[in-house]
């Protein structure tokens, strides 16, 4: 299995994932709205936010607000497409594993 694969299917099985994506459905944010309105951990959205800009479903941009000091960044939802491909198959795929009989 190559790593974007396996990436990929790091992606797939996160709940952190998913809760970030459908978060992002509505509206960009930044890492430290994301960190509070779920309570996670800084590193855990760092990471999960790193791995979904690898496989293309956000990206992020600089923000000035007007203060000093580095600009915000936020992040955005990119792929919605793909998005709903992934969705539509991975339904398709639960739905054939469980109607398969052993």
């Amino acid at each position: 299995m190559d790593q974007p694969t396996r990436k990929l299917l790091a992606v797939l099985g996160s709940d952190i994932c998913g809760t970030i994506c459908e978060r992002l459905e509505s509206g960009p944010a930044t890492k430290t709205e994301l960190v509070e309105e779920f309570g996670l951990q800084n590193r855990e959205v760092a990471a999960t936010l790193d791995l979904l800009l690898l496989v293309g479903l956000v990206r992020y941009r600089a923000i000035k607000d007007g203060t000093p000091g580095r600009p915000a960044v936020v992040w955005e939802l990119t792929g919605r497409d793909e998005l709903f491909a992934l969705e539509q198959y991975v339904k398709a795929m639960k739905h054939r594993l469980i109607d398969t009989d052993p």
